[in-house]
Parts: structure tokens; C-alpha cells; sequence
């Protein structure tokens, strides 16, 4: 064969080899599907970034419909009880995840999955997922939904402020320590931030060392967000550091479950109590660390407290770093003031005979990504999950806003760079716990934050509070079967 004949034929061998990879990439051309979200820059306003790329490689035109986040549940139940099919992708946050999957209102992903073999690691990469993670989206072992974000419960801190040498010295003179390397390795606990450094920085008439603004009142932080579910997770990074559960077995892996108890309630405990009073405690008006009225605000009121350079810190979700880093949300003079270090651990006095090591009191935050059972596309809807939550283009997605929950996102030196608060992620979220995966946690939320209200409130003792919990907690459980 002539160089000439030889040329031609590898020429056009490798042409057919593009046009069937092509394809193969780009079979669902033509096809639309529809998405409903919350819009916020983590979801929608990452994946329109993405979308002309999607199309580019798949075919597909994706097209994102919103809905407010409180509506958003209510709106994807009535969609999947009444077989609707106006939604080929769905969102799954971990509260409600369970319930879906149980109800079949989203697509079992594990035959997807299986059919990848051996390539399945670098295109999904399940084992590079934080493996709690996974847990609300399975249902009998089966996955339900690909992990699209999560957040953890990071301490966040003005710069200016905390890490001030005299600040530093008449704090260390006062209670015997220096508090900044504990910080920044992870190892403060709750117990000194809330009783000791939180009241430390407490002041009246405060000069701010960045804003130049006299205070009349100045708090060292604000802790309990009771007007929404987030109180459920205060309160749960108290109870999850003492080897504690809300329900027996859920999250698994840490309380014993005395015989004949798994699936009842377990808030009557020494352990669930004293989680409840240091809720109390530290809320209240008799410690002061934070602004009047703290019971009554949401996370998003109180985080706003930080960013207008009212209070020294706090505990936020890992996601609202991008919130700090930009000048229309943060005052622009505190742009650039705030560290990132690993949550708080819990090694208070009662844990001594508990858990004598502590714990990193964390809950996760998140949500994933699901093919509703009534798509007509279940084979395009996967080639979207692969793109938006898959291993290829997860490093991309999370420059556009959003946070895979990976360990080579949140490993990765150039996201740690771009996103500061990466390495204390990566330290907290691995020993993080999930929310009760049971399909009856959105009636188990409502019951236990109700009662938590009140608790912080001080409507109602601690101890009294849990006792009505654990009763309705009791009957639905055995409503829903699980106790006979």
C-alpha cells in the first residue's frame, strides 16, 4: 500500500471514529427536558453557566424552572403523587429524600451506575463522595439521587478582630489560653465559644477596627436560629458529639441501641437532655452572647449580623462563603476579614463519662440530583446527572457555585485557593452525620423544632420539652409502623 493509499485510509478511519463518538456523545439531540430548582447561585445560577456546554456535548437543552425554597417540596410531592410528569430532574434535599425514594417518585440509579463497570470511577465516582453523604438518597441499598451540593457547619471569624496580638494577650491572661491555635486546628469547642470567647468579645461601645463605627452594643456571636429547621441542627451538633440519636439507629453508627428499641425514640436519654439545656443556655439572655430577639430570626437574619460587622463569629453553612466574599451581600471594608476554621467539637463537662474525646459536632446540609419516575427521557435525564454530577466536570460546576461533596474538590489546591474555606470543609464534613434517613423525617423535623422553639424560647424546661417530643415521636413512629 502506497504512503499515499495508507494516508488516505487513516485519515478516514479516524473521521468515522469522530463521527461515532460524536454520536454516540450527542444521540439525544433535539431533546428538552425541564428541571425544577430553587433559584440561588449554588443551583440554578450554577448550572446556567453550564447549560451551552451541556447542550455542546449531549444534544439535550435543559431548561431550569424555579420555585421559592419553601414552596419547593409541597410543588414536587403533588408532581410525583399525581404522575404529572412536568419535571424530567428533580431536586432532593436530604430532609425529604427518603420519603421520595420510598414513594418511588424518582428512578432507581444503581442499574445506571452498574452499567458503567469499570469506567464507572472516573465517570460518577461514588467512593470519592463523603460516604454519609449517600445515605439519604438510598432507599433498600438502591441510589436514588447523585450528590449535587453540600454544606457543613464551619466557624467563621473576623480576622481583624480575633487574631489581634492584645485582643489575644488579655483573653490568654484571663482564662489561661490562647484560643487562636485551637481555632485554627479545629480543636475549639462549644464549650469555650459560647461560655468563654463569645462573652470575651461582648462589648459595649465597641470601635470597630475596620469599619471605623462606634457600637453602641457589640456581641461576640450569634447561636440559635429558631424561626426555621435550622435550630434542629444546633441542636444536633451538641447531641451527634455525645454519641446521641434522635430516633434509635438513625443516623447509624453510634448510639447503642438497647434491646427492643431500635426505631423508637431516643430523646428521653441523659444524652438528649443535655444537649437540650446547653441549646437553652447558650441562647438565652442570662449568658448575653448574642443580639435580643436571636430566637425569633432565621439563619440567613443572624448570618447577616457577621457580614454587617456586628458580631466577632460564628457557625455558618461552608456554602455561605461565597456570600463574604462578595461586596453586594458583605460590607465591602469587611471583604477579605473573615477565616474559615473546622467546626466546633463538643467536650463539655457532662461528656466525661460519654464520650471522653469529643466529637466534631456537625450535621450535613445538601441536596442531590433525581430523574423523576415520569420522565419520558429516563436515558437523556441520566446523561444530564452524569454531566452536572459527575467526576468529569465537577471541578467546573464548582467554580460556577455550587460544592460537589467530594474529597478531590474539596483536596484539590486550586479550589482551595479560589474558595478558602475548602480545608476546613475537608476536615469537618468526613465526620459529619446525617439527618434521620427515614421517609418520616419531615413529620419528625416538625415535632422535635417545635418543642426546640420553645426550649430556646424558654416557653418550656429542656427536659419537659423532649418529654412531648418523645411522645408524638412515639406515635408516628408507630403509626408509620416501625414499633409494634
Amino acid at each position: 500500500m502506497s504512503k499515499k493509499i495508507l494516508l488516505s485510509f487513516l485519515c478516514a478511519t479516524f473521521l468515522f471514529g469522530m463521527i461515532q463518538t460524536a454520536g454516540a456523545e450527542r444521540k439525544f439531540e433535539g431533546v428538552t427536558l425541564k428541571w425544577l430548582t430553587f433559584d440561588s447561585p449554588h443551583t440554578s445560577g450554577s448550572v446556567k453557566k453550564m447549560l451551552e456546554k451541556l447542550k455542546e456535548e449531549t444534544g439535550i437543552t435543559l431548561i431550569i424552572e424555579t420555585a421559592p425554597h419553601e414552596y419547593l417540596y409541597e410543588k414536587l410531592a403533588m408532581a410525583g403523587a399525581g404522575h404529572t410528569g412536568e419535571w424530567d430532574l428533580i431536586m432532593l434535599d436530604i430532609t425529604y429524600g427518603p420519603e421520595f425514594c420510598r414513594a418511588g417518585w424518582v428512578l432507581n440509579l444503581t442499574p445506571y451506575i452498574k452499567a458503567l463497570g469499570n469506567k464507572e470511577p472516573e465517570i460518577i465516582g461514588i467512593d470519592d463522595y463523603f460516604p454519609d453523604f449517600l445515605s439519604d438518597f438510598k432507599w433498600k441499598e438502591d441510589l436514588y439521587g447523585l450528590p449535587f451540593y453540600a454544606d457543613c457547619q464551619l466557624f467563621v471569624y473576623r480576622e481583624d478582630i480575633l487574631e489581634d496580638p492584645a485582643e489575644r494577650a488579655a483573653f490568654k491572661k484571663k482564662y489561661g489560653y490562647d484560643y487562636l491555635p485551637l481555632i485554627q486546628k479545629g480543636e475549639l469547642t462549644q464549650v469555650q465559644a459560647y461560655t468563654q470567647l463569645a462573652p470575651f468579645f461582648t462589648r459595649e461601645k465597641y470601635k470597630d477596627p475596620t469599619l471605623g463605627v462606634v457600637h453602641e452594643k457589640f456581641y461576640g456571636t450569634s447561636f440559635c436560629r429558631s424561626r426555621d429547621a435550622c435550630i434542629m441542627n444546633e441542636f444536633l451538633e451538641i447531641l451527634y458529639s455525645l454519641g446521641g440519636d434522635v430516633i434509635y439507629g438513625q443516623p447509624t453508627g453510634k448510639m447503642e441501641i438497647p434491646p427492643g428499641k431500635e426505631y423508637h425514640p431516643a430523646l428521653d436519654t441523659d444524652v438528649a437532655i443535655e444537649a437540650a439545656r446547653q441549646l437553652y443556655y447558650w441562647s438565652s439572655r442570662e449568658l448575653n452572647i448574642s443580639p435580643p430577639g436571636q430566637t425569633m430570626h432565621s439563619f440567613f437574619e443572624l448570618l447577616s449580623l457577621l457580614e454587617q460587622g456586628k458580631i466577632a463569629f460564628m457557625t455558618a453553612w461552608s456554602i455561605c462563603g461565597h456570600d463574604f466574599r462578595d461586596p453586594a451581600v458583605t460590607l465591602p471594608k469587611l471583604v477579605g476579614k473573615f477565616k474559615w476554621a473546622p467546626g466546633l467539637i463538643y467536650t463539655g463537662y457532662f461528656n466525661k463519662k460519654v464520650n471522653p474525646k469529643g466529637g466534631r459536632s456537625c450535621a450535613y446540609g445538601g441536596w442531590a440530583l433525581g430523574i423523576s419516575r415520569d420522565t419520558r427521557n429516563p436515558d437523556a435525564a441520566w446523561e444530564v446527572l452524569k454531566f452536572l454530577c459527575g467526576k468529569k466536570h465537577s471541578k467546573e460546576m464548582c467554580i460556577a457555585g455550587t460544592e460537589h461533596p467530594r474529597y478531590s474538590i474539596y483536596g484539590d489546591p486550586e479550589l482551595q485557593k479560589m474558595f478558602p474555606w475548602y480545608p476546613a470543609a475537608l476536615i469537618t464534613m468526613p465526620s459529619a452525620r446525617l439527618w434521620v434517613a427515614l421517609p418520616e423525617f419531615p413529620k419528625i423535623l416538625e415535632v422535635v423544632v417545635e418543642q426546640l422553639n420553645a426550649i430556646a424560647a424558654g416557653a418550656v424546661d429542656p427536659e419537659d420539652g423532649l418529654a412531648i417530643a418523645q411522645k408524638e415521636l412515639y406515635e408516628v413512629m408507630k403509626m408509620s409502623g416501625y414499633i409494634k
